[in-house]
């Protein structure tokens, strides 16, 4: 049974939050879910949260750096 596309990114965004407190900023997508199908939905939330300042790009391959907590900001989805 697959997850629908909000709860996906819900997910993910609780997962930045957990490793930027824990455990550093500097991420791959692929180090926070590795599954296909919830990567085709997430590549393109991650243009959404550089563009919201949360996150920066790291050149092409899903690398980013965690610039800001999620949950500091409303409406993300």
């Amino acid at each position: 049974m697959s997850q629908s596309s909000s709860r996906i990114k819900i997910d993910f965004l609780n997962k930045i939050e957990l490793c930027y407190r824990n455990f550093g900023n500097e991420w791959s997508i692929k180090d926070l879910d590795q599954n296909e199908n919830h990567l085709k939905i997430l590549i393109p939330l991650l243009k959404a949260l550089e563009d919201k300042k949360i996150i920066e790009l790291i050149g092409t391959h899903g690398r980013f750096r965690i610039i800001d907590l999620p949950s500091k900001h409303s409406k993300l989805l």
